[in-house]
């Protein structure tokens, strides 16, 4: 995509959506980032994690890529859930699951052509279940093969 308008916050400022907008072609991209977290109602599975512009020039690419994209790579961090025992806290294995969510848009019929304004965002959708991603992708989660079907 060929960035001529982005979103960005100041260093060190959070955001929980990222948007690019394209305003010659009318098409933007938003993306977010979750932790998944098993809980026993599903509405409360995923956390939203807060995004941070990167303070390493390198994490964003090339200087000539960044002159040429003004794109900047964000992180999202988050802590581990920690050992119960100090004994514990090299050997028990600790996992974390993670969802980036990506969403295409356009601007209104309305809005002009070229135009450098970032069209209104729309609410996202709730986040899908694991056995509805599963359901969706026709892979049976209790397989070996289930992650390489994702």
């Amino acid at each position: 995509m060929d960035v001529s308008t982005t979103c960005h916050t100041p260093k060190g400022e959070r955001q929980t959506t990222l948007r690019l907008w394209d305003g010659r072609r009318g098409i933007g991209l938003e993306a977010r980032v979750y932790q998944y977290q098993p809980r026993e109602k599903p509405e409360q599975q995923y956390k939203q994690l807060e995004l941070t512009m990167s303070e390493s020039a390198a994490d964003s690419g090339t200087p000539e890529a960044q002159l040429k994209t003004n794109l900047k790579a964000y992180n999202a961090v988050v802590k581990l859930e920690n050992a119960t025992k100090k004994e514990d806290s090299h050997s028990k294995m600790r996992t974390a699951t993670f969802l980036a969510a990506f969403r295409f848009f356009e601007a209104p019929l309305s809005q002009p052509a070229n135009s450098e304004e970032i069209p209104i965002s729309i609410d996202w959708p709730a986040c899908p279940t694991p056995n509805a991603i599963y359901d969706y992708i026709g892979a049976n989660p209790l397989s070996d093969y289930a992650t390489g079907a994702m």
